[in-house]
């Protein structure tokens, strides 16, 4: 089935919102649950392999990293993409995926990355918060 196959689903609702504090950094969240396990990281093409979204995404020109928690997709830019093409492209993979029905993720990938330290300030505090889970788990 090819992308121009799939029906429309108004049901599917995409609102991106790019950081204020880190404009290389777009939070797209969904009207409806993208994975529900998670948070899953992605910070390379290698650690996508595998998960069918991510894979998507990351064959977007520009994407540096993604980040999956329920229905909010964090996608990271690298500094010299522009946002200008790359916002649209990215809510046409998700919704895409959405349609397939497929399993956007692998839960056997490993979700929490080591952080790269030449990234944002807010992607820090994003991994600090995730290594956070990582060690105290809700429950």
């Amino acid at each position: 089935m090819s992308e121009s196959d799939l029906p429309i689903d108004p049901a599917i609702t995409i609102q991106a919102e790019t950081s204020l504090v880190d404009p290389d950094t777009c939070k797209f969240t969904v009207g409806r649950t993208v994975h529900p396990g998670g948070p899953f990281f992605f910070d390379d093409r290698k650690r996508a392999r595998g998960s069918p979204l991510v894979e998507r995404l990351f064959a977007l020109p520009g994407v540096a990293y993604v980040l999956i928690a329920g229905n909010v997709v964090t996608v990271g830019k690298e500094p010299g993409a522009s946002w200008s093409g790359l916002r649209a492209a990215i809510g046409t993979g998700l919704r895409t995926q959405l349609l397939t029905g497929a399993v956007t993720t692998l839960d056997v990938i490993t979700a929490f990355a080591v952080p790269n330290l030449n990234c944002s300030s807010q992607s820090q505090s994003i991994f600090s918060g995730l290594d956070a889970l990582r060690v105290a788990p809700f429950g």
